[in-house]
Parts: C-alpha cells; structure tokens; sequence
C-alpha cells in the first residue's frame, strides 16, 4: 500500500502527533499496514534520531513480517528500524538485558518447557513461560531502566491489542510512560474474553483505552484482501446466525464457501487431500488446515503423512528446541563429556514435547526408568552410544552428523518432522562454529551449548516454524494472525468450547455452529462450522476462498 493509496483517515493516523492513538478497523481494513506508515512518518521525522527504533508488539510475528515484508514504501529506508517481536520474546529479551538490575542475579535462570515440567515437575530454579511478563513488567517499572527503553524505542504500536491481558496492557502502559502508544483494534476480533476473562482479556479493555487515547480513528470495515467483500460479509452474517442471509448464499454459488456435513472418519484424508491437490493446482500459494484440539491435529498430521500429502505441523515450538537440546546431549556423551543417562533423559523430554495433549508417552517415562525399555529401542540406544562415540574419533563434522541423524535411527516415528528441522538449524550452528574454531572440541562445546540455549528459548518462546511452507496444519489456536489463500477447517460435532448453548452470543466470536442443511449448495467439506474467528476475528483469509 504506497502512500497515495491510503484514506484520509490513514494518513490523520500516520502523521498524528497525539501520545496515544487507538485505531479501528475491521478484518483485512489495514491497520497493519497503517501502522508501519506510522513507523516509518515518526522514524524520518526530526523527532527520532538515527539509533531509535520503533517497536511493533504483537500476539503473533507471523503476520506482521508477512506484511512488513510486502509493504513496499511503507517502509522505505527505515525498514531495519522497526523491530517486531511478540509480548513473551521482548520480555525474555528485556530479562536478559536487564535482569540483574531486578534481584535474579548476573545470570538469567535458565528456562525449562511445560514438556519438561510434565515430565519432571516444576523446577523453582528455572524460568517458565508464565514467568517472563511478571518478571519484564517487575524491571520496566524501574525509573532509570524505564526512560532507558523509551529512549530506545520512542514510538510502541500494539497489533490485536484488543485481546491483551492485564499484564500486557500493564507492560504498554509502563512503556508508553515516556513514548508514543499507536494501539490496533477490532471488537468483532476479540475472540478470547470468552475464557481469558480472569485474566483482564474483554471489552472493558477496550473502554479503558477510549478514556486514555487522545485521538481516536475508525477505519471502518473494507476488506483490502477481499475487495469484493463476499468473504467479510459471509463471515457477518454466520456471525450473526442468518444463515439464510443473501451473503452466505453468494458465497456459496461463487464457490467461496463450500460446505459438507457427511464426511467420515475413514474417508477424511482422502477428502482433505483431494482438497489440497485441487487447490494448488489452482495457484494456491498457500492452504491452512485447522483441525479443533491439540490430538485431533497431530493424528491428522500423522494420516496425511502416511497418505504422501507433504505439508508442515505448526504449533509444536517445544519439540524443536528441545530436539536442538538432545543434538547437543548427544555430542557431549561422544566426546566423553556426559553420561547415556542424560541422553536418555533428553530424548523423553524431546517425545513429550513432540506428542500433543497433556499426557506424558509411555515410552517417555521408560525412557526415563520407570518402565522398561522396549527390547529393539534398547538395542538401537545402546547403537546410538556407541555411533557417536565413534563419530567423535573422526571429528566434529562426523559427531555432529551422527547427531542429527539420531531421532531417526532409533526407529520412533513421532517427532520427525521437528526433529528434521531441528536438524538443519543445528548442523547448520555446528558447521559455522567448526568453520571458526576449527577442532577444538572445548571451543565447540561452549559455543554449540550457547548457541542452543539460545534458540531453544526463542523456541519456546515463539518460533515460526514452516512459515513459508506451502500447506500448514494447525489447531485453532495457531491461527492468529495469519493469512492463507484456502482454508480448510475440520470442525465436528463434538468440537467446540465453553458451556454456551444456541444462539452463541460469545462465542460466535470464535466459532460458528450448526449450519442449517437447506444452505448448503455445494458440498464439500465439515460441518458444524467455523468461519467468524478466521476472518472477522482474526483477519486471516485473503481474497481466494474458504473451505470449511
């Protein structure tokens, strides 16, 4: 969007002068958008010196860089002065700045995953997720440390600050003490007051921001990705249960919507992959499916796998981190540096990280000792040792291959995927640190061992897995703030959440139910549906289609 394109609402925002600014804008609208033009007036301006940056705080990096990425003149010349991170990263980012100014000591405790903490308990000792934004709020709230960051980042812009929290919104408040606060919203995305509510997530947010901002702009309800509107309109009228709306019916005959309600379990995968195979051959380039629950998505990962249909299981951030841990485990036990135990102990937190639900695998806990180990797993363990072992003898660059290809070798089907990707950042790592410190096996081990720390904490924290890869699976959840030209979204009958019943006065935010048969033109796929919380709550369509 080049600066002739925007309204003349858009341009009063981008070239504001007001400390607080609370922007409207419905689904695809160009908030986003507008908000980098901010950046970008504010950074050329005589107010902002060369070394300050503006700070993009988000739910979701995914779809800001997306935009970012194809914004064109929006970000002409300043382009490598606006950083965007997630609420959770800059405060992990904050902590290790700043930490020892908050009593937690020069060294930043270090961070241990939910899957470590369902498989060993919770450590007091370590960081948690639910640990970051206390502890980042507790050391802004210092005087010196506080005009420090506003000096740094003079300008903050909250994307989707509809759904922030108490903590979140604490965290602007405090930054914002001494900068320019640019907040994003839209009421008809605030899809999670329906079950954050304890946690200060809902419309009183919103009010709250009304009586502080000192301009307030709506942009209204265009789609700039659907300029046709039939996809916004559609999404409305679910929203609103007129199933019998003339919006759902154009969509329908347009072949914008398409629905079914008599797909099987054992015909599923044929169905989705049909889908997807019809779709690229379109010129999709890019497919969503979205399925209810953490297991639902990870067994229909695993039966799309099995039926050859490639495509990449996003959500599952802890796996990769931790495969990276188990890679660097591995070396250490080859050069004689830790014991088959920790191996072992490594490898069950990788599994429980890599298998969705709450439970921990069987085959983590006889990993771990308390049952036996399966008499071939204990035989290829037991390989494994001895291979890298072996491996070190012939060098690092033989270690480190040994490493990464150990998930594999030993025969355990879940986790591959992440472990592949895992794979290529950590040999990627290793190589360059072998390129620099030649054979020094010390030398590698204290480098590959900060290294890892390092991307397994972005890991857990908000690692954008398969961003670029063509077809995605995900649950839900994962959506927020994404795009993809088609979606399919496997909705049944016993998915949904919460305790409401009909008409849905919340959660139709969120999920739109039991589409009545006589408006279903052409079949196609799952029935009841979601259509709201991908669009009008969280803007995630593009102009192409929608398969629900």
């Amino acid at each position: 969007m080049n600066w002739d394109d925007l309204t003349d609402n858009q341009r009063r925002v981008a070239i504001a002068q007001e400390q607080r600014i609370l922007v409207f804008g419905g689904a695809g609208s160009g908030k986003t958008t507008l908000a980098l033009w901010c950046a970008r007036c504010f950074l050329q301006s005589t107010d902002a010196k060369n070394w300050q940056r503006a700070i993009f705080l988000t739910f979701s990096r995914t779809a800001v860089r997306e935009i970012a990425r194809r914004s064109g003149k929006a970000l002409a010349n300043v382009r490598d002065r606006v950083e965007i991170q997630t609420f959770h990263s800059f405060a992990n980012r904050v902590i290790n700045a700043f930490g020892r100014y908050a009593g937690i000591g020069r060294t930043v405790p270090p961070f241990q995953s939910d899957a470590e903490a369902r498989l060993l308990g919770r450590s007091k000792s370590h960081l948690g997720y639910d640990d970051l934004l206390p502890l980042a709020l507790r050391i802004i709230k210092q005087p010196r440390i506080k005009q420090l960051l506003s000096t740094r980042w003079p300008l903050v812009i909250c994307d989707e600050f509809h759904d922030t929290d108490d903590l979140q919104w604490e965290i602007l408040c405090e930054l914002s003490d001494g900068a320019r606060l640019v907040l994003l919203a839209d009421l008809n995305q605030m899809i999670y007051d329906g079950f954050l509510g304890d946690r200060g997530v809902g419309p009183k947010r919103v009010e709250v921001a009304k009586k502080v901002a000192d301009l307030i702009v709506d942009l209204g309800v265009p789609s700039h990705r659907d300029p046709s509107n039939v996809i916004p309109a559609m999404a409305d009228a679910v929203r609103q249960r007129r199933f019998n709306a003339r919006a759902v019916q154009v969509a329908i005959k347009d072949n914008r919507l398409r629905v079914c309600n008599a797909v099987g379990d054992d015909d599923l995968v044929d169905v989705i992959k049909h889908e997807v195979e019809q779709a690229r051959h379109d010129g999709a380039q890019s497919i969503g499916i979205f399925g209810h629950s953490n297991q639902l998505v990870a067994d229909l990962s695993a039966d799309l796998f099995n039926a050859g249909l490639d495509h990449v299981l996003v959500g599952l951030p802890e796996a990769h981190g931790e495969a990276l841990v188990v890679m660097e485990t591995l070396c250490r036990h080859g050069l004689g540096k830790t014991d088959l135990h920790q191996v072992l102990l490594r490898l069950a937190v990788f599994l429980t990280a890599a298998v969705r639900g709450n439970a921990v695998p069987q085959l983590a806990l006889a990993l771990m000792g308390h049952t036996p180990i399966p008499g071939e797993l204990s035989r290829r363990i037991t390989a494994l040792s001895s291979a890298v072992v072996g491996a070190a003898k012939k060098g690092l660059d033989s270690l480190v291959q040994t490493a990464t290809e150990a998930w594999p070798n030993l025969g355990i089907m879940s986790g591959r995927r992440p472990w592949a990707q895992a794979a290529r950042t950590f040999g990627a790592i290793s190589h360059q640190i072998v390129a620099r410190s030649g054979a020094r096996e010390n030398q590698f081990l204290i480098e590959i061992s900060r290294r890892v720390a390092a991307q397994r904490t972005e890991a857990l924290i908000d690692l954008e897995v398969g961003l670029t890869h063509t077809t995605q699976v995900m649950n839900f959840h994962q959506t927020k703030g994404r795009e993809a030209d088609v979606v399919i979204l496997v909705y049944r009958d016993a998915d949904w959440f919460g305790r409401e019943t009909e008409p849905f006065t919340r959660n139709s935010r969120l999920f739109t139910s039991h589409l009545p048969g006589h408006v279903c033109g052409t079949l196609l796929f799952f029935l009841p549906i979601l259509i709201d919380w991908l669009h009008r709550s969280v803007g995630f369509f593009n102009d192409q289609q929608l398969t629900i």
